[in-house]
């Protein structure tokens, strides 16, 4: 079968960046939602109508996100170049596979390529996991975008990262010493969330009174303190990460790890 459980997918080579990550992480215990992983050679045939997978995947809501195998690098991240498409259900799969795909030829992306002298030819692997319901969802870097200071910067909103991710709210922001200290914290404007609906997923107006309060609280900070001195546990206490979290009944999910692009 081409669907291969996302804690096997640890060739990057076959797999991608995204996708061996998760697979790595997930190996440690970490709380990555499980899921599967197609490998380039797989995600290349369904695109080409010779392999079909909707027979295969179980009913439910679905994360169909590229994981390129020159994705989510130290030297190039793709970020915002390739698809990644949320509430996708058991017969959309191989449609949502070819959109994903064809991100990967899209013009941007070709000149995101171009311009770091990157094969022309992509190899499209896919990451499916099953959608986290997320009450808030967040962005996380292990090092200040702007000023560069080892610190753990926070950009948060509620409902999925779609409303971060897409600009689409001015996101709540904090600031966290590696101690877990609360250096500084800034309530944004989040006046819309994007939520699982039953049509696949929906934007929703915020109600007034939680457009300017935190998302966040201060024990789901205290996961993300926690979640980043595991990963420096596992890969390099100098490592920089850029992350993708979400929050649910559950706790903490953490949905993509890449390398802050140098």
């Amino acid at each position: 079968m081409a669907l291969t459980p996302l804690h096997e997918a640890l060739s990057r080579d076959r797999f991608g960046g995204k996708a061996s990550h998760l697979a790595q992480d997930l190996n440690h215990g970490l709380p990555v939602p499980s899921g599967f992983a197609l490998d380039h050679e797989a995600t290349s045939r369904v695109a080409g109508g010779r392999l079909s997978l909707a027979e295969h995947i179980a009913q439910g809501c679905w994360a169909v996100r590229s994981s390129a195998v020159d994705e989510d690098g130290a030297q190039a991240s793709f970020a915002g170049q390739h698809k990644s498409l949320l509430g996708v259900r058991a017969d959309g799969i191989d449609q949502a596979i070819c959109e994903v795909h064809a991100s990967g030829t899209a013009a941007a992306a070709m000149a995101y390529r171009q311009h770091l002298g990157l094969a022309q030819q992509p190899k499209m692997a896919v990451v499916l996991q099953e959608l986290v319901p997320a009450r808030a969802s967040a962005v996380v870097f292990t090092r200040h975008p702007l000023t560069r200071q080892r610190e753990i910067v926070v950009e948060a909103a509620w409902g999925l990262g779609e409303a971060v991710v897409a600009g689409l709210v001015v996101p709540d922001r904090f600031r966290i010493a590696f101690d877990g200290t609360l250096r500084e914290q800034v309530a944004g404007e989040k006046d819309v969330e994007m939520c699982v609906g039953s049509d696949g997923i929906m934007e929703h107006a915020v109600a007034a009174e939680r457009v300017h309060r935190l998302s966040l609280e201060r024990a789901d900070l205290a996961a993300i303190t926690s979640l980043v001195a595991q990963l420096h546990n596992l890969h390099g206490r100098e490592a920089d990460f850029d992350l993708e979290v979400a929050f649910d009944e559950r706790g903490l999910h953490l949905l993509q790890r890449r390398e802050i692009t140098r």
